[in-house]
């Protein structure tokens, strides 16, 4: 887009200003749709916003909006006057909209200013929002737009739980996978149920997945351990091999214990509230 610098310089001098107004409506896919209220095409650079005329372009139009100080923006209504040919995904405007097509997209509006010339001086964002429940009025589709500032009207209340918000290996935990991962191989006596591993560790928890031998790419939760043999909850299809290798981490079971953060030496990174009160001995 234009810079503004260069549109708050024309506009003191301009003797003539023509105004369009402009929708951008972008998924958190990436996907975006942009129309103009204008019959013909809106092209800014590699932007381009459909006019009504255009293949593909919608018959739309407004509310007032009203901008107060602060950060209080008043809602916005999107009029629709649906076509008969007017579709969004392949789809007829109004079944498209019943169908959530938009539901979650970002809508900005902007304004598009153009000189006696009707050349393209600027094009300024004006408005953003989310989408609120739609209507059908008279025949029109209105989408009504709350501001990005509603989020701080909802009542979300703090989350208390015992145990660790964070997961084993994310980001929040920061326990490195890699450096939690051993290797071994199959020793006598394995079942498909139960498989002698020889190793001390406490892999409660945990995921053995095998690398070698028929059983190969197949991974397990590690049910118990006692002895350097390891359970599972699920047994493997079929005997693995003495000798077959496999990788195995441990598992965390997300408390202060020595089932979780004490065994990775990770407590300062611990997020559970295990020590708020109950409710009926909290007063």
């Amino acid at each position: 887009m234009r810079q503004h610098t260069l549109l708050a310089a024309w506009l003191p001098t301009a003797r003539q200003v023509s105004l369009v107004e402009l929708l951008t409506v972008t998924k958190p896919s990436g996907a975006v749709w942009r129309y103009a209220t204008s019959v013909d095409n809106v092209v800014d650079g590699a932007t381009t916003w459909l006019g009504s005329s255009s293949a593909g372009g919608l018959l739309w139009r407004r509310s007032r909006l009203t901008f107060k100080a602060g950060i209080e923006l008043s809602d916005c209504t999107l009029i629709f006057s649906a076509r008969a040919g007017d579709t969004v995904n392949a789809l007829p405007l109004a079944a498209a909209l019943r169908a959530g097509v938009w539901d979650d997209a970002t809508y900005l509006l902007s304004r598009a200013y153009f000189d006696d010339a009707s050349a393209l001086r600027g094009v300024l964002p004006r408005y953003q929002g989310q989408l609120a429940p739609m209507r059908l009025r008279d025949g029109d589709i209105e989408l009504t737009l709350k501001p990005p500032s509603q989020i701080l009207n909802r009542a979300v209340p703090p989350v208390y739980q015992a145990a660790c918000h964070n997961t084993l290996f994310d980001s929040g935990c920061g326990v490195s996978r890699a450096a939690w991962t051993f290797t071994g191989v199959v020793l006598a006596g394995s079942t498909a149920a139960v498989i002698n591993t020889g190793h001390g560790m406490d892999f409660t928890g945990g995921v053995l997945a095998f690398s070698s031998g028929a059983l190969a790419g197949l991974a397990r939760t590690v049910r118990t351990q006692a002895a350097g043999a390891m359970s599972f909850f699920t047994p493997f299809p079929q005997l693995p091999a003495v000798g077959d290798a496999f990788t195995v981490t441990p598992g965390c079971n997300r408390s202060l214990g020595d089932g979780g953060c004490a065994k990775f030496s990770n407590r300062l990174r611990f997020r559970g509230t295990p020590f708020i009160p109950q409710p009926e001995t909290a007063l």
